[in-house]
C-alpha cells in the first residue's frame, strides 16, 4: 500500500484505489503498487531473545561500538502516554553515517526521505521485535541498482547483535 497523489483520472473505476476526499492534491492509497505486484517486501522482522530494556540496550551498544550516529529517538510509547493513551513498548531508532548514505543521496535526491536509517524495536504479544527496511529494496524502490546497498547492509549485522544469541 502507499500513498499517492490524487489525479482527476484515478477517481473512479480504477481497481485497487481508495479515492481519499477530493481535491487534486490529496493522497489516495493505492493497495496494488509496483512492490507487492513484484512479491517483494521491504521490511525484515527479527525476534529478540530477551525482553524490551535489554534489546535497547544491545542495540544502543551495537551502534556506538559501530560509530555511528544516532539522530532520533523516537519513544512512541512515552509520546501515547502523554496524551492519554496507552500502546505497548514501541521506539524507533534513527542512525547512520553521512559517508555512507551522502553519496546514495546525491544519486536519489528522493533517498533522502528513507535516510538516515531506522530500526524499529517493539514489544509484541510474542516477545520483542527488531524491524527494519531491506536497503537493496530501499534502493531499488528509488531507482538505485541493489549492488549499491552495500553501504547501507551492516543494518543487518546490528540487529543480529541487538537480538541477542542463536539469531
Amino acid at each position: 500500500m502507499t500513498l499517492a497523489p490524487t489525479r482527476p483520472e484515478s477517481r473512479g473505476g480504477r481497481e485497487g484505489v481508495l479515492d481519499k476526499g477530493g481535491a487534486p492534491g490529496m493522497l489516495e492509497v493505492v493497495e496494488n503498487d509496483d512492490e507487492q505486484e513484484r512479491g517483494m517486501t521491504s521490511l525484515r522482522t527479527t525476534p529478540s531473545a530477551d525482553g524490551y530494556e535489554q534489546t535497547v540496550a544491545r542495540l544502543e551498544a551495537e551502534l556506538a561500538r559501530r560509530g555511528l550516529e544516532v539522530f532520533a529517538r523516537v519513544d512512541h510509547a512515552a509520546n501515547a502516554r502523554t496524551v492519554g493513551l496507552r500502546m505497548p513498548p514501541t521506539l524507533v531508532i534513527t542512525f547512520g553515517n553521512p559517508v555512507a548514505g551522502t553519496p546514495l543521496m546525491i544519486e536519489a535526491p528522493d533517498l533522502a526521505l528513507d535516510l538516515p536509517m531506522r530500526l524499529l524495536v517493539r514489544q509484541t504479544d510474542n516477545g520483542v521485535e527488531l524491524v527494519y527496511a531491506d536497503p537493496a529494496a530501499l534502493l531499488e524502490r528509488h531507482g538505485l541498482p541493489a549492488a549499491a546497498a552495500a553501504p547501507l547492509s551492516g543494518i543487518s549485522g546490528i540487529v543480529t547483535a541487538a537480538a541477542g544469541p542463536h539469531h
